[in-house]
């Protein structure tokens, strides 16, 4: 009998397990491999958890500093280290946020509060992949748009990354390591500790 053959919108739509997780091992290290779209508008995160089905977030890219509120239930808070607590996505929306900075992947990216927003988003992930809070090393395959892929010299046809947008990388993200405090509506506090593999690749989109 003839093998089915079958596509990764298949195992999607049918919420099946790939027979696979996000754990894997690159050079030697256990890292987490995650897919990231730094969206203008939101990021996306893609990873699966340890049964092998796709987990994905999508948070709008919206920052803002926490406020503390008076009695009742207050909103997930994040803190990058040291840094004043913040709120990110529809939690920044609700409490007035702003928006973080469009335009180029450098360009967002260099923004002071995108390490602190990318961090809070990629907690958000893990959780929702069912990791529980520690230390984690990840291998981000990040989305880099068409626009950012350039030709390597004139006289070749390879495609690669934009010098600009490679050094906005190595710079602000590959590398970083982030430790980051959630604390959820209840008050309850976990803590992360977020490290990027040098070796995390754009991918195109």
């Amino acid at each position: 009998m003839a093998a089915t053959h079958r596509s990764i919108l298949d195992y999607l739509n049918g919420e099946e397990s790939f027979g696979l997780s996000s754990r894997v091992t690159i050079r030697g290290e256990a890292c987490i491999a995650v897919g990231l779209d730094n969206g203008n508008d939101a990021v996306k995160i893609t990873l699966l958890n340890d049964v092998g089905k796709a987990v994905s977030v999508r948070i709008p890219t919206a920052h803002r500093l926490a406020k503390t509120f008076q009695g009742g239930q207050g909103e997930v808070t994040f803190q990058l280290a040291d840094e004043a607590p913040f709120w990110i996505g529809e939690a920044a929306i609700r409490n007035e946020g702003r928006a973080l900075r469009v335009g180029s992947t450098a360009a967002r990216i260099a923004d002071a509060r995108h390490a602190g927003f990318l961090a809070a988003s990629l907690v958000e992930a893990l959780l929702a992949a069912g990791f529980t809070p520690g230390a984690y090393q990840l291998a981000i395959g990040f989305a880099i748009p068409n626009s950012e892929i350039v030709k390597e010299n004139a006289d070749s046809d390879k495609l690669v990354v934009s010098e600009e947008t490679r050094n906005a990388l190595r710079k602000h993200v590959q590398g970083s390591e982030w430790p980051i405090t959630r604390t959820d509506e209840r008050g309850r506090v976990t803590n992360w500790t977020l490290t990027v593999l040098a070796q995390a690749l754009p991918h195109v989109v």
